[in-house]
């Protein structure tokens, strides 16, 4: 007969999943979560926006300033400039994650499947905020454009995810590496928690 699991102490393999997946949230801060590459005939290379945790980058290309090169792009076309003081969500993620990652540390040092618990609601929380901030935020770059642009267009909303055309531009917009990261530490938490949750037999 199948019974609840109601100990309170975390068995080895979920506490090994929760030391992997503290780690791969600490790796979450080198790469990009989320990132936006704009193609045109005139930039062969394409523009690139990498978001992470703590910041807004380019590419690592010496010749041009990604941001910069974006930020005059968008003038033409009454956009508001990509400034990282114009995203709270900067200083606020990095925080959150610090807290996931020493609530996975103290779960697989402890053995408190509450504590894993809690790193899991924290990430998806954080999860489900970030994406809500980012399109909330690409909605209004791309609607509320000045009357006083060089190019008039009509409001537009840059893709999250997938592509669309504005004008001569192709944009695309996909999860960062940091971001896949940080799935995949999601899928870890919620099979350790099945692991320990499930019913055991009597």
């Amino acid at each position: 007969m199948a019974i609840p699991r109601t100990d309170r102490r975390m068995t080895k393999i979920p506490r090994l999943l929760a030391l992997v997946a503290a780690v791969l949230v600490g790796l979450s801060f080198l790469f990009p979560l989320w990132t936006l590459h704009l193609q045109a005939p005139q930039y062969p290379e394409m523009l690139n926006l990498n978001v992470y945790a703590y910041k807004l980058e380019g590419s690592a290309n010496p010749l041009i300033n990604d941001l910069q090169e974006i930020n005059t792009l968008n003038h033409y076309i009454g956009m508001a400039e990509i400034h990282a003081q114009n995203f709270p969500e900067l200083k606020l993620m990095p925080i959150a994650l610090a807290a996931t990652a020493v609530l996975l540390v103290l779960a697989a040092a402890l053995a408190w499947w509450e504590l894993l618990a809690a790193a899991t609601a924290t990430l998806a929380l954080t999860g489900v905020a970030g994406i809500a901030s980012a399109y909330f935020k690409l909605y209004s770059y791309g609607h509320n454009l000045s009357l006083d642009a060089p190019l008039k267009i009509k409001g537009f909303t840059p893709p999250l995810l997938g592509s669309n055309k504005l004008v001569n531009f192709m944009t695309h917009g996909m999860f960062g590496l940091g971001g896949f990261m940080l799935m995949v530490t999601g899928g870890l938490l919620l099979y350790a928690l099945y692991l320990h949750l499930r019913p055991r037999r009597a």
